[in-house]
């Protein structure tokens, strides 16, 4: 973001406060911007060439902080007992913040140890982390992580369930044979205003390689609109979901 504006002042309110041994309240970053000389040329910033602005920076539950401690400032005396909680509560957010940073640090790691692990794909049972390995190497760019594991662990338990002690080179190879034929299908489904995301499109892979075994991952009208655009390139309008 810098590099295309001009910084007038920086203002680092986290660090304000995490310098200090007994403080909480409010956290973020504030940026005081103007557009750089490039930029302001350009037709359409014409008008906003020499307009300062300013940009904040916060996580989610600094964002949600950042309403209470808005209000606070408005109240003019607020009771002692009332304060200390709301300093216990404060530091409750942090708490938080730091928390959810180290679920994402250790998600991240996880998934680049599943990425870069040695084993043999032909001995192992799938399980997360070959999941992910394949799942990464077949969908560049998508996230597949620690982050949303309930939704992870849902569909790797489902096709355990549907095909017990498969492998991971055999989920490979169900990917391999049927990704293009959804891929084709996920192009049908967007030029008619529909998405799938990596998670539908590996089931509809599992579904297109054995119906009968993993015919119940996907939905009723899902499977009805794919077996539909198989044979015909069409789909039921009304079972789209």
């Amino acid at each position: 973001m810098c590099s295309q504006f001009k910084m007038i002042e920086k203002t680092d309110k986290t660090r304000e406060i995490e310098e200090t041994e007994s403080e909480f309240g409010y956290k973020g970053l504030h940026l005081d911007l103007k557009l750089d000389d490039e930029r302001k040329i350009l037709p359409e910033y014409v008008g906003f060439g020499d307009q300062q602005f300013e940009v904040q920076i916060r996580t989610i539950v600094q964002d949600a902080w950042s309403e209470v401690d808005h209000k606070l400032k408005y109240k003019k005396e607020i009771p002692s007992d009332i304060k200390r909680r709301i300093y216990r509560l404060a530091a409750l957010f942090e708490l938080a913040d730091q928390e959810f940073e180290s679920i994402k640090d250790v998600s991240n790691q996880y998934t680049e140890t599943a990425s870069s692990a040695e084993f043999d794909e032909k001995s192992s049972n799938l399980n997360i982390f070959g999941f992910i390995r394949v799942a990464k190497d077949k969908f560049p760019g998508a996230r597949f992580g620690l982050v949303g594991v309930d939704t992870l662990e849902k569909l790797v338990s489902e096709i355990n369930d549907a095909k017990p002690g498969i492998k991971v080179d055999e989920f490979r190879a169900y990917l391999d044979r049927n990704l293009a034929a959804v891929d084709e299908y996920r192009e049908y489904l967007s030029s008619i205003g529909n998405s799938m995301n990596p998670y539908t499109r590996i089931r509809h892979c599992l579904y297109k390689e054995n119906n009968n075994v993993f015919g119940h991952l996907i939905f009723d009208g899902h499977r009805k609109n794919f077996d539909r655009w198989l044979k015909h390139g069409t789909v039921f309008p009304n079972e789209i979901q």
